[in-house]
């Protein structure tokens, strides 16, 4: 058999492996138990954590450009182009109501004066059964007025004017000059119409003289009246 003997060069070489294994070994083994205790990552999950992990992006204002045009009298919310209806009454052409200077109530509106009332024409009955009521005016009128006048036609043609018949002028409490205006003036129409004064017969009512605008009341009745 050979005996082998180390020289100092082999022990060298020898306690210089001893060392480094003494360092590598313990290293090897962390290495290994670190990689052990973390969980399996696919790529997807480190593409996830990648993009967390990136800072937001800051975000950019721009700041809204002003024009120096001021802006449409109707906000810019009109349609341009559309021609308006026409034939069809908006909101503000809607007619108002004519002004009477009286409120709901029928009394008078502050700061507005009443109308006044009519002076002269017709103020009812019913022409064509043979009556007839009319406003006259002794200050303002020698004759009647031209809607009176007309109605008084209406009157003359009723079943009720039949031969021998009376035209009843009933008429309140007037002075002789006012009186003798509207004697006047009634004679002259019937008279127009074919109607004689023999056929009118004037009733006076019982009541307070009368001064200004003052109505009167026609009828028929079948004889004269004494």
């Amino acid at each position: 058999m050979y005996d082998y003997e180390l020289t100092e060069r082999g022990k060298i070489v020898i306690a210089i492996v001893l060392v480094l294994l003494l360092l590598l070994v313990p290293s090897a083994v962390l290495l290994f138990t670190a990689m052990a205790s973390q969980p399996l990552q696919l790529p997807g999950d480190q593409e996830t954590e990648a993009t967390e992990n990136q800072p937001p992006p800051i975000a950019v204002t721009t700041p809204p450009l002003i024009s120096e045009s001021p802006p449409p009298t109707d906000g810019g919310l009109s349609p341009t182009g559309v021609p308006s209806p026409t034939g069809v009454p908006g909101p503000t052409d809607v007619p108002s109501p004519p002004d009477t200077g009286l409120d709901s109530d029928g009394n008078g509106v502050a700061g507005q004066e009443p109308p006044s009332p009519p002076e002269f024409g017709p103020s009812g009955g019913n022409p064509s059964e043979g009556l007839l009521s009319f406003l006259f005016s002794p200050e303002k009128q020698n004759m009647l007025d031209s809607e009176t006048l007309a109605m008084l036609s209406v009157f003359v043609n009723s079943p009720k004017n039949k031969a021998g018949s009376i035209v009843a002028v009933e008429i309140p409490q007037l002075s002789d000059e006012d009186a003798n205006k509207l004697y006047f003036a009634i004679i002259n129409a019937f008279g127009a119409l074919g109607i004689p004064e023999e056929r009118l017969a004037y009733i006076s009512q019982p009541s307070e003289p009368v001064q200004g605008p003052f109505e009167v009341h026609l009828s028929y009745v079948p004889e004269i009246i004494k």
